[in-house]
This record gives C-alpha cells, sequence and structure tokens, in this order.
C-alpha cells in the first residue's frame, strides 16, 4: 500500500506541473505531465492491495487526464516533413542544442533531465534516456542524504525567491546576497563528502583547483554522449540505497522550479548588481548541482546498459 500512495504522490505532483505548463501555453510539455501522472495512476488502480472503492476514485482521475490529452492531441498542429531530393525525413524530438554561455547550460541540462524523468526523453539525438533509469532500485550512489538535504535547502529558496518584491531593490538585492552566502555554505559542507563538488577557498592553488574541476566538467558537458556510455567514476563514501525515487522527485522538482533563474539572467543582464549575484547562484547550480547528478546519471546509465546488455547476451 505504501507503494500505491507514493505512485499516486507523484501522479499529482505531475498533474500539478501539467496544469501550471497548460495555463502557460506549453502544450508539449503539460502533455507529457498529463501521460506521466495518468500513467502512474493506472498503475496504482491495478494493484490488488487497493480498495475497489479507491480504484474506482484512482481510475476517475486518471480519466480526467486522459480526456484533457485527447483534446490536447486533437489540437496539437500535424507533424511537418522536411523534404530532401532523395527521400522525406521527420523531425525527432532531440533537445536543442546547449547554449554558449557556460553558466546557462545548467538550466539547459537540468530541462532535459527533467524531461527524461518525467516520461523519457533524448539528451543528445543519438541518446533516449527511458524513464525508468532514473528510478531503479538496489543502486549505490555516493553521500544521497547530504545531496538531498542540499536539494531540500535549495527547493525552499527557489520556491520563496519569486515571491520576493522585485520593486524593492536594495530588499531584492540583500535577499539575493543571503542566498548566495547559504550556496556557498552548502557547497562548503558538500565538499567534505563529495570528490567531484570543490568547496568555497581563496588561496591561488584553490583557484587553480575549482578551474581545473570547471574545465573538466565543461568538457563532460561537451562529451555527454560519449562520456556516458564509458561507465561510472569510481566514487567514494558510497552508501547502499534500495530506493533512489524521494531523490530523484526532489531532483525534479528543483530541476523545474530553477527555470525562472535562466529567465532573469536576460532579465537584469543591464543591472550589474543583480547579474553578478545571478551570475553566483548559476555557478552553484554549474558547479554543484549538475555536477554531482551528472555522476549519478553515469551510474545509474552504467548499471542500466549492464542490465539490458544481459537480457540479450547469455
Amino acid at each position: 500500500m505504501a507503494e500505491v500512495e507514493t505512485a499516486v504522490a507523484a501522479a499529482l505532483l505531475r498533474a500539478q506541473y501539467a496544469v501550471e505548463q497548460d495555463l502557460e501555453g506549453n502544450p508539449n510539455m503539460a502533455a507529457e505531465f498529463y501521460l506521466a501522472a495518468s500513467n502512474l495512476l493506472h498503475d496504482a488502480a491495478s494493484s490488488a492491495s487497493v480498495p475497489a472503492e479507491e480504484k474506482s476514485a484512482i481510475r476517475d482521475v486518471a480519466k480526467r487526464y486522459d480526456t484533457r490529452l485527447g483534446k490536447m492531441e486533437l489540437e496539437r498542429p500535424q507533424a511537418k516533413e522536411i523534404t530532401f531530393s532523395e527521400r522525406a525525413i521527420v523531425t525527432i524530438n532531440a533537445p536543442l542544442p546547449p547554449p554558449n554561455e557556460m553558466m546557462r547550460r545548467s538550466y539547459w541540462l537540468m530541462r532535459v533531465w527533467a524531461k527524461t524523468m518525467v516520461s523519457g526523453g533524448y539528451v543528445t539525438p543519438q541518446l533516449y534516456i527511458p524513464r525508468r533509469m532514473w528510478y531503479q532500485t538496489e543502486v549505490k550512489l555516493s553521500a544521497i542524504p547530504q545531496k538531498i538535504d542540499c536539494c531540500s535547502q535549495v527547493l525552499d529558496q527557489l520556491l520563496k525567491l519569486p515571491q520576493e518584491d522585485r520593486t524593492n531593490h536594495p530588499q531584492f538585492v540583500l535577499t539575493l546576497g543571503n542566498l548566495c552566502k547559504q550556496l556557498d555554505e552548502i557547497q562548503r559542507s558538500l565538499d567534505k563528502h563529495l570528490h567531484c563538488v570543490v568547496g568555497i577557498k581563496e588561496d591561488k592553488a584553490a583557484v587553480q583547483e575549482i578551474r581545473t574541476k570547471k574545465q573538466r566538467f565543461a568538457s563532460k558537458m561537451k562529451r555527454l554522449g560519449s562520456t556516458i556510455s564509458k561507465g561510472a567514476t569510481r566514487l567514494t563514501n558510497k552508501a547502499s540505497v534500495e530506493d533512489n525515487t524521494a531523490y530523484v522527485e526532489l531532483l525534479l522538482e528543483v530541476f523545474q522550479r530553477a527555470q525562472f533563474l535562466d529567465e532573469w539572467l536576460d532579465l537584469y543582464a543591464a543591472d550589474a548588481e543583480v547579474a553578478s549575484l545571478l551570475d553566483r547562484i548559476s555557478r552553484f547550480f554549474y558547479e554543484v548541482v549538475c555536477t554531482f547528478v551528472l555522476e549519478d546519471f553515469n551510474v545509474l546509465l552504467e548499471r542500466y546498459m549492464r542490465l539490458n546488455r544481459k537480457t540479450f547476451l547469455p
């Protein structure tokens, strides 16, 4: 029954995102969330441990999402074909190329990862990641309690920040400054548990270390398609975790909620004081969150590919 409750809670979270995207005029993203919510509810309703009355209620909610999906499908424009002299091909649902600005790549990568967590999707034009890759059980990931604590603190701020009165410029700058200090503390704390995260240091040697690790991470992102197929990097401080669902769900919400910061980078580009603080926040996502999630992504993908190879090979 606990698994059913978890599935229903996850479905309602996706339904909330679906409604938000629907109201904002993003039908493709809304459809993905509606579909994910519907599938989770149908799976929950099929469980033998669910009473008949609750099954009926769950199916009724799922049908409402299915009805909305049907209407959206009718409203969806037909896919366009690109015609060449030799043959016609249909465009695939591949992600847009990453932005040139390094600090904005974290938001792009979080969007790509979020899509794969909800319904599966491409991380490169050649590599498709199914949703179930993220939800594997009995996978060893490093420092999960520390990562969950980090994401929880970040999510709390992401929920509060859009509510700030941005017309009060001094107060808005103070709020962003306090957030930067909190992110510095989180980064220092994670430096003790994760080898891929560098703490906040001032000496020249540390600055060079930070620069080197940033370059390594940038190289990883540029070669994402080839890097992830080489397997997981040996990690320190590993803890055995049978179910990472809570961690993945938390990551998904952080990825979704952080996207307004990408818009703010454009909105406050001419405000040097605010832009500097937003740059620091963006560097945190780039150097900390995306860095440790990329490590976990490699571990999960390597295991997923290994298990699938066993299915086809004796």
